[in-house]
């Protein structure tokens, strides 16, 4: 949904000029930095397996928003081929 979001909505509402897409690419790429980073720290600090895999699987949804953020090809490519 976020892929769609970015590339569809943003992308003609940019070749139309009406709305600058740089800003919110990088406020993504932050939130899914922070979310790598806050995932696999709270996955080292628990000790269950099942909220292991949870933290984990969160860390990992956050590379594929940094991914996507890029909004570029080779991006957007890394982000779904991570999904």
């Amino acid at each position: 949904m976020m892929a769609k979001v970015f590339y569809l909505i943003f992308a003609s509402a940019v070749a139309l000029r009406l709305l600058i897409i740089e800003p919110i690419g990088h406020f993504a790429a932050v939130i899914g930095v922070v979310t790598i980073i806050m995932g696999a720290a709270f996955g080292l600090l628990t000790n269950s397996m099942k909220r292991l895999l949870i933290f984990l699987t969160v860390a990992e949804i956050g590379y594929m928003v940094a991914g996507i953020s890029l909004l570029t090809k080779e991006g957007l490519a890394g982000g779904l081929l991570h999904l």
